[in-house]
């Protein structure tokens, strides 16, 4: 498993890190390996002969070698903020629920009756499965409503 990791990380480094296209990367990340060059660290690090065996173009091996300093540099790393990554941004609060909440009319049904209304299909059908999401799952609140009506939607139009 850490081999499959190795190399995820390996080929995202040279792909994103030191553009160099899919198919030129995947061959080299084999060779790269068997020098023991896993990481953008120990590719900074190494003599340009032993990277020469990998990337025989010259402007390849500069881009490389340029991208592996430019991402080990710890000067340049982003500083750790105390909060992890998984930890939402922006914490939800009853003010945004209710800024999500649906309008309601005080007027009776005699008044609507004449109304016309001309909608397209998705969000009559969005309202419809919200109305119905109401009354299906009320300790729900309606965030999540707002999302399962959506999937619901993009569901129903495939």
């Amino acid at each position: 498993m850490a081999a499959a990791a190795e190399v995820q990380a390996l080929l995202r480094f040279l792909t994103k890190d030191a553009r160099i296209p899919l198919t030129e990367a995947m061959p080299k990340i084999h060779s790269l390996r068997k020098l023991d060059m896993n990481s953008p660290e120990k590719i900074a690090e190494a003599p340009h002969a032993d990277l020469k065996v990998v990337f025989t173009d010259s402007k390849l091996l500069k881009q490389v070698v340029n991208a592996a300093k430019r991402v080990s540099n710890p000067k340049k790393k982003p500083v750790p903020s105390s909060r992890t990554s998984n930890q939402p941004s922006h914490t939800r609060t009853d003010t945004d629920e209710a800024a999500l909440a649906l309008p309601t009319t005080e007027q009776n049904e005699a008044d609507l009756q004449d109304i016309v209304v001309e909608t397209n299909r998705a969000p009559l059908f969005l309202a419809f499965t919200l109305a119905v999401l109401n009354y299906t799952h009320p300790e729900q609140p309606i965030s999540s409503k707002l999302s399962l009506a959506q999937a619901v939607v993009s569901a129903g139009a495939q």
